[in-house]
C-alpha cells in the first residue's frame, strides 16, 4: 500500500487531476436530496469552475443552498485509476473575464458567444477532498 500523500504533494496530484478531466459530476441539492449532473470542468488552482446559465435549475438550487460536490476521474476505465471527490461550497458569479478565458467553440450550441449575458461561473471552493489513487489508497485534503 503506497504511503498517504499530504501538503503540497497532495494539492499538485489533486491540480493534476483538475486539470486532466475535463468532464465531471456535479451535485447540487434540490428538494433535500442530491441532484447530480455532467459538467465541463475547469479549476483556478484547487477550486472548481463551471459555466452555467443563469436560468438553469443548478443556479436556482445552489441559490437555494450552496452545499455542492464534485467527482471526476476514471472516465470509463476500471480500477486502479484517479479518483477526486470534493464537497464544498459553491458560489454564483457573473465574470466576463472567466468566461471568456474558459470559452470553448462547442459551447455556442448553449450560449450565443461569450458574451451571452446568460453566461454565469459557479466556483465550487472546496472544504475536503478526497483523492483515491490505485486499489482504495485514499488522501484525504481539509481547507485550513
Amino acid at each position: 500500500m503506497a504511503n498517504k500523500l499530504e501538503g503540497a504533494e497532495l494539492e499538485n496530484k489533486i491540480a493534476e487531476a483538475l486539470h486532466k478531466y475535463e468532464y465531471g459530476v456535479l451535485s447540487t441539492i434540490e428538494d433535500d436530496k442530491p441532484r447530480s449532473r455532467y459538467m465541463a470542468v475547469f479549476h483556478d488552482g484547487l477550486n472548481a469552475l463551471f459555466l452555467a446559465d443563469r436560468r438553469s435549475h443548478k443556479v436556482d438550487q445552489l441559490e437555494d443552498n450552496p452545499h455542492a460536490s464534485l467527482l471526476l476521474g476514471l472516465e470509463g476505465r476500471k480500477h486502479p485509476g484517479v479518483i477526486v471527490d470534493m464537497q464544498g461550497t459553491a458560489s454564483i458569479k457573473k465574470d466576463e473575464g472567466i468566461v471568456k478565458e474558459l470559452w470553448e467553440d462547442d459551447m455556442s450550441q448553449y450560449w450565443d458567444g461569450p458574451e451571452d449575458p446568460n453566461i454565469v461561473v459557479l466556483e465550487l471552493k472546496p472544504e475536503t477532498i478526497v483523492y483515491t489513487e490505485g486499489h482504495n489508497e485514499q488522501s484525504v485534503w481539509k481547507r485550513s
